[in-house]
């Protein structure tokens, strides 16, 4: 049954969300009793510390939600609604029917303009790089 997750940052349509491509262990006693997991909050069991993941990771993903489900929550938030079954019929997601009749699922949430802002910083170190061995190669500033 569809739910409404809410991002407490500002909002923006260029927050996305993308099927995550890494796989956590399973939230049993075991890891809960060591602090991996959080206890029940709220019917969901939390990660206290997530895997980083890489950077580029979502770069040629499509995002799973459009943006017709994504929307202002509490006057300043980024909420939307998450389908579920809809979600887990997508051949790119990656999720498992749990005991109880939902699912167990991953998600990355990310601002998609950071992907920009990575890619000109990469692009402006190799400028540097390639002007920097130029100026050293040609002599530098002599006249």
């Amino acid at each position: 049954q569809p739910f409404p997750l809410v991002f407490n940052e500002g909002f923006h349509s260029g927050w996305h969300i993308y099927s995550s491509d890494f796989k956590l262990p399973v939230a049993n006693d075991l890891i809960r009793g060591a602090g991996y997991i959080s206890d029940n909050f709220s019917g969901t069991i939390q990660n206290n510390n997530l895997f980083d993941g890489s950077f580029y990771s979502t770069w040629l993903n499509k995002p799973l939600v459009d943006s017709s489900h994504h929307f202002i929550a509490n006057g300043y938030a980024n909420g939307w609604i998450l389908d579920p079954g809809k979600m887990c019929a997508n051949e790119e997601m990656k999720c498992e029917k749990n005991s109880k009749g939902g699912y167990d699922m991953e998600i990355t949430i990310e601002f998609g303009y950071q992907k920009y802002m990575i890619f000109g910083l990469f692009l402006s170190g190799i400028t540097f790089l390639v002007l920097s061995i130029y100026y050293f190669k040609t002599g530098g500033n002599k006249k």
